[in-house]
């Protein structure tokens, strides 16, 4: 337990903390939340984790419902993890040979911090900011037709009174 704020006791010495950490289970044998996971959150280290119904996510940064008892289930997910880390070592390979290249022919040192992180912004966020701005048509559209049927006549938008006035 406290791995890394006693790093000292256990390692000898300095430690670099993980960018992200990996749980298939968030519970120890006796039912009781991880100690890796609540040290985790101590130190602001992001934790992605397999939720399932008897599990509280508070302490995990992005949980995911799904069963973390069959076999079956966490093959699946530790194949999508392996998947998920290649294509995002691939991408900052990419953008690490082009800040080279751009180094190379000074442009790197022209152009503005900001246009660098558009430019080599990684293409596979392209996919969920699109599903999230799927989700948010999704929800106005089903708050305008409710508010058309008159079934949400309780909800009304900031900004507006009731009677239209």
């Amino acid at each position: 337990q406290d791995i890394f704020t006693n790093r000292r006791d256990y390692v000898g010495g300095p430690v670099r903390f993980p960018d992200a950490m990996i749980f298939l289970n968030t519970h120890t044998s006796a039912m009781e939340r991880h100690p890796a996971i609540i040290e985790a959150a101590k130190l602001c280290i992001p934790t992605v984790a397999i939720v399932d119904s008897n599990c509280d996510p508070s302490y995990i940064s992005y949980p995911i419902p799904g069963n973390d008892d069959s076999i079956s289930s966490i093959e699946f997910y530790m194949k999508m993890f392996s998947e998920a880390i290649k294509i995002g070592r691939k991408i900052k390979e990419e953008t690490a040979t082009t800040n080279v290249e751009l180094l190379k022919e000074n442009k790197l040192l022209k152009t503005s911090p900001q246009i660098i992180l558009q430019q080599n912004r990684p293409k596979m966020f392209k996919p969920i900011f699109e599903q999230q701005n799927f989700r948010s048509n999704q929800i106005t559209n089903k708050f305008k037709s409710k508010r058309e049927t008159g079934t949400g006549a309780n909800m009304i938008p900031i900004g507006e009174k009731r009677g239209g006035k």
